[in-house]
């Protein structure tokens, strides 16, 4: 169940797009339920890329006949981007289908370019007739030469089935995929917005047009995906000018919050936090951001819904860091949607003087762990002798960061005894002694 809340974190993205003179990336990538590595492309956008470039506003689509989703309005698009080995990923239509590997780095290079157009969107929706209105105004920000389209995609949200993993990656029943690719509305290749003339620089173009959305879909999950791209072949090196986003319809808040306090002791943080009611609450996410971004993502379950107050708390241990961290708390509705409600500035302290504490388990065959605390960043040698003074083995020989560190040691090859782990670093040297009993 894990991956079932990492992956729903995509909806941040979703919610938080910028004003229209940021950029708001666009990846578009290619995966499989059936595809074991599949899962790693969903981890990478979901606990790496999403939460650092918010911005970003991701397409999902799926391939394979034996992908529940494949099957589209439009599902040609796979072939015309061109996606062979799954997953693939485009950011922006610059840069080909790459592997997930390097998602990362594009989204980074295109995150500060300026976008070519606004766009301004505004959609109604008439659940009876299913007929969906979309209203989008372009308004160019610099002078357009090139032949450029509009392109409309819906997607789908928390749409559940079995996803092939991996040891790294796993997968498991009921996976919940999010920003699925349901329906390409203006054709694989959108449509022209100025005829192949040039547009200067000010120059509004409306675009309005209405839809006849498809039966089966889940109308409150899906969000209407909008990109301007300056058109030529192949469509994966297009260019996308920018991307904008709306609901198909507008979700309520369903959580009456109270607030979210923190205390902290060495590297432990305990977060608390308060609802005075609940209406379908499935949950809340903490997002953690350190000066290496955003991560550590968890889930707490939430009440459903509820008048009564209740109080809701997590332990988050920090290791091997000392400075301010920013959480972020959100709260999922069991649609789907999310909601940010609060932000947290805790400063988290390193030990005042070097520490190397007992290991624990101990005794212990054959796993242990030996923890150790730094007040400053420095090199750092953890070894481990026998009881005669022979070196065993060396554990860290590095620089590491000012706070509490942690080094597993494995000593199934060695015999029963007593051994010595000493710390060594510019300030001089600690050492205790452990036991192995097999």
């Amino acid at each position: 169940m894990k991956f079932r809340y990492t992956i729903v974190l995509f909806l941040i993205a979703a919610t938080s797009i910028a004003a229209q003179t940021v950029r708001n990336s666009l990846l578009e990538y290619a995966t499989g339920t059936w595809c074991s590595s599949c899962a790693c492309s969903h981890q990478e956008v979901y606990d790496s890329i999403v939460p650092n470039f918010p911005n970003t506003i991701v397409i999902a689509y799926h391939a394979g006949s034996a992908d529940p989703f494949s099957t589209f309005t439009g599902d040609d698009i796979v072939q015309t981007l061109g996606y062979g080995g799954l997953p693939g990923g485009i950011v922006d239509r610059v840069t080909s289908v790459m592997g997930l590997t390097h998602w990362y780095d594009a989204v980074d290079d295109m995150a500060n370019n300026s976008p070519g157009v606004s766009l301004n969107l505004q959609t109604n929706f008439d659940e009876t007739t299913r007929t969906f209105d979309v209203a989008l105004n372009i308004t160019a920000l610099t002078d357009l030469n090139e032949p450029h389209n509009v392109q409309l995609v819906i997607t789908e949200d928390s749409l559940i089935a079995d996803q092939a993993g991996s040891e790294f990656c796993p997968g498991g029943d009921e996976f919940v995929h999010n920003n699925v690719a349901r329906m390409m509305l203006n054709g694989v290749e959108g449509e022209q917005i100025n005829n192949g003339n040039n547009i200067s620089n000010g120059t509004v173009i409306p675009y309005t047009k209405s839809f006849e959305l498809d039966e089966g879909l889940v109308y409150k999950n899906c969000k209407l995906v909008a990109f301007v791209y300056r058109y030529s072949l192949p469509l994966s090196k297009a260019y996308v000018q920018q991307t904008t986003l709306a609901r198909v319809i507008e979700p309520e808040v369903p959580v009456e919050f109270g607030v979210l306090s923190a205390t902290v002791s060495n590297n432990l943080v305990n977060l608390k936090w308060n609802t005075h009611s609940e209406l379908n609450n499935s949950g809340f996410i903490l997002a953690r951001k350190t000066d290496a971004g955003f991560g550590n993502m968890k889930f707490v379950k939430g009440m459903g819904t509820t008048t009564k107050p209740n109080q809701y708390m997590f332990q988050d241990e920090i290791k091997g860091y000392s400075g301010s961290v920013i959480y972020r708390l959100y709260q999922q509705d069991f649609d789907g949607t999310i909601t940010m409600l609060e932000e947290l500035n805790v400063e988290v302290n390193a030990p005042e003087e070097f520490q190397l504490t007992q290991n624990f388990p101990n005794p212990f065959n054959p796993e242990t762990v030996i923890r150790f605390g730094l007040p400053f960043s420095t090199k750092v040698n953890l070894e481990v002798y026998d009881i005669l003074g022979n070196r065993i083995i060396t554990l860290v020989n590095r620089k590491l960061e000012a706070g509490i560190h942690d080094v597993k040691f494995n000593g199934s090859a060695l015999t029963s005894g007593v051994y010595i782990y000493k710390l060594t670093t510019e300030s001089g040297t600690l050492s205790r002694k452990m036991t192995i009993l097999k």
